[in-house]
């Protein structure tokens, strides 16, 4: 009960996820981040920007996030986006979903831009899910969105945000239930 402890015992946090043109962080970019402020468990602020780029989006990406060239071609660069996310997020533990991924991104972009990596402390809802609901056959965001009947949609980063933190509550009132 190690990751359910951390998440129980944390109650400001940010949620952060970002939408990329593909699955490589050093040659994929990141075209879309998104976080939500929580203290004392309730969402405080939101944050969304796009982020240019000069990638063709695949239609693939395109299916998966409805996000285009178009929409990009005004949007702020990736270091004005950094900066704006990392102002808004400061010293508060990060929470997100298989953050181990959108982690990647940030941080290889922060040593290239800034010459340094985050270094706030995450906490992922993907192993807390895990722990908690060992016996759900899936563990991604979009199966465990319908499985608690979360409302919203998939695949953009303030949406997947607030499913985030909505599945965090539930499994932290699951959690503190086992540990009662």
């Amino acid at each position: 009960m190690k990751v359910a402890q951390n998440f129980l015992n944390t109650h400001d946090f940010v949620v952060v996820d970002i939408e990329t043109t593909g699955l490589n962080c050093k040659t994929d970019d990141i075209i879309e981040v998104s976080a939500v402020r929580v203290e004392d468990d309730i969402v405080t602020d939101e944050f969304s920007r796009l982020i240019h780029t000069d990638k063709e989006i695949s239609p693939f990406i395109f299916g998966l996030t409805g996000i285009n060239n178009a929409m990009l071609e005004n949007a702020d660069d990736i270091s004005t986006v950094l900066c704006e996310l990392f102002d808004f997020v400061g010293d508060m533990p990060i929470v997100g979903h298989n953050i181990g991924f959108d982690m990647r991104f940030i941080s290889w972009n922060s040593a290239l831009l800034f010459g340094e990596k985050p270094c706030n402390r995450t906490l992922d809802s993907l192993l807390f899910s895990k722990e908690i609901l060992p016996e759900l056959r899936s563990h991604k965001l979009s199966f465990l969105k319908d499985y608690f009947g979360i409302s919203g949609a998939s695949h953009r980063a303030l949406d997947d945000c607030r499913t985030t933190y909505e599945l965090v509550e539930i499994l932290k009132k699951k959690a503190a239930g086992e540990t009662a």
